[in-house]
């Protein structure tokens, strides 16, 4: 595992054995700057990298096709939802809440789309 900490490098350096206990990690690098790791998963958590190092461990193939088919579903579920917010009928009958909730729906879901597509290209 890999963590780049742009932000709050010290902080991680200090909780390393927690963080290594969490989930037995043995080998855990921890460092400000890095080229990123290929084959691994990523996430990000207020700036902080996580970096899992996943040659090896899964099907490259079939997690690809797995966040491509997340992927798709994300992107109709965000075709819906355009869809929805461009009624006019719809937006001039929904309570204001409604409509409020609606595009929060949609700002998720295209942030998760973001993250899938950066996801999927760590594994390329």
């Amino acid at each position: 595992m890999m963590i780049i900490a742009v932000k709050d490098l010290s902080l991680i350096e200090q909780q390393l054995e927690i963080i290594k206990g969490l989930d037995r990690i043995k080998d855990l690098e921890v460092v400000e700057k890095a080229e990123k790791p290929k084959q691994s998963l990523v996430f990000v958590v207020q700036g902080i990298e996580v970096h899992l190092l996943t040659e090896g461990l899964i099907d490259l193939d079939q997690e690809k096709k797995r966040l491509q088919q997340e992927i798709q579903q994300a992107e109709n579920f965000i075709t819906s939802l355009n869809k929805k917010l461009a009624n006019k009928e719809f937006v001039d009958k929904a309570p204001q809440e409604v409509i409020d909730k609606e595009k929060t729906k949609l700002a998720d879901q295209q942030e998760k789309v973001t993250k899938l597509k950066e996801q999927l290209q760590t594994l390329s």
